[in-house]
């Protein structure tokens, strides 16, 4: 099975370099700041605040942290839609407000920490422990850097990396055990200190589906499922007929609320063509990131275009927990539609240029007024 995982990364590889072309990233001096930097970022941190305001009244009581995945179900469904849409809102602006920060680096410095710090706390200690968004914030914080402030050797990344590792691992062993130090202490001296377990949930079911097709076991697959990446553009969150992950849950852990185990490409090609099946989807993968690449070089001076390539970086990890065309969804749902949010209130902000015309009998004098 570990072979499969060196068929994705190498036909990954292989269609990645093929189309990536031979363009080198901007240097950082290339970066622009941004116009009207205050007063877009008093407008997307009270949008924000008023995003989680919002969420924090429609929530259901967060006991534990499971809970934290339908504390929105008792709404109607009206409601609930409005729920995930102001989520959308908040990383959206989450992320857009990180890259604005770090263009301006210099003057927002200890602003920028702040911010960052703050939204890493607040989105694990609302969840109880969730620390995916955590880890896609991190990211994002950290390609943004490297991209605008100054470059991240892989030494400076191999130590923030372990000391992620252990902050998440510290954070797992806390959210099993309601965050009551003293049973964390008698697990970790009685069991270890054992790593975090991302790794079951997210690659145990490629095993596991391998082995059931091995046995021709596998229960029947409707055809839809396999395009979901694309399904999912056009529906709601909650439209989870054709997903592969509602549809490993139906038939091997019903009884479940919340599902412990996220289908990554590497199980979905066992559900469909094998081995044969994983290589296209790595090639395509590949191929689907170059194109990230060079279509943000070709417009690097757009600060939109900035949002968009840190987000998908941020967010890249998560191919391998969910489909070779995860950030499809997401962009279209989150980063856009905020987008063009703080692309409006920017223009609307612009001071416009009124021409007036001054008639002398002779010719016509064009007076610019500032309105």
């Amino acid at each position: 099975h570990l072979w499969r995982h060196v068929i994705f990364a190498l036909f990954f590889s292989v269609g990645y370099w093929l189309f990536r072309g031979k363009q080198n990233l901007p240097e950082i001096e290339h970066f622009k700041q941004m116009k009207f930097t205050k007063s877009v970022l008093y407008f997307i941190l009270g949008t924000t605040i008023f995003c989680i305001f919002y969420l924090k009244i429609l929530s259901s009581p967060v006991e534990t942290y499971y809970d934290s995945f339908t504390r929105y179900d008792h709404l109607p469904w009206v409601l609930k839609k409005f729920a995930s849409l102001l989520i959308r809102f908040k990383y959206g602006f989450y992320s857009i407000a990180l890259a604005i920060l770090f263009l301006n680096f210099k003057k927002y410095r200890i602003f920028t920490l702040c911010f960052l710090v703050l939204i890493c706390v607040y989105e694990i200690s609302d969840s109880l422990g969730a620390r995916i968004i955590a880890l896609m914030i991190l990211l994002q914080a950290s390609c943004l850097f490297s991209l605008s402030v100054a470059k991240l050797s892989i030494k400076k990344g191999l130590v923030f990396m372990f000391a992620l590792a252990l902050l998440f691992t510290v954070i797992e062993i806390g959210r099993e055990v309601g965050f009551n130090l003293g049973e964390a202490k008698s697990n970790v001296n009685s069991d270890g200190f054992r790593t975090a377990t991302e790794f079951a949930s997210v690659f145990y079911p490629g095993y596991h589906l391998y082995e059931e097709r091995r046995q021709s076991a596998l229960p029947p697959r409707p055809l839809p499922m396999f395009f979901s990446d694309i399904i999912s553009i056009f529906t709601f969150g909650d439209f989870d007929k054709w997903t592969p992950m509602s549809w490993y849950n139906k038939y091997y852990y019903p009884d479940v609320e919340v599902s412990p185990y996220t289908i990554g490409p590497i199980a979905e090609s066992a559900m469909w063509g094998g081995e044969i099946d994983l290589a296209i989807r790595a090639f395509i993968n590949g191929v689907f990131f170059a194109f990230i690449v060079c279509w943000f070089i070709k417009r690097s001076t757009k600060w939109w275009a900035f949002v968009i390539y840190t987000y998908c970086y941020s967010t890249c990890i998560l191919t391998m927990k969910y489909s070779v065309f995860f950030q499809l969804t997401p962009i279209v749902k989150t980063v856009l539609p905020t987008l063009l949010i703080t692309g409006l209130f920017i223009y609307m902000i612009k001071k416009p240029k009124v021409t007036v015309a001054i008639s002398t009998g002779i010719q016509s004098d064009k007076l610019i007024i500032d309105n």
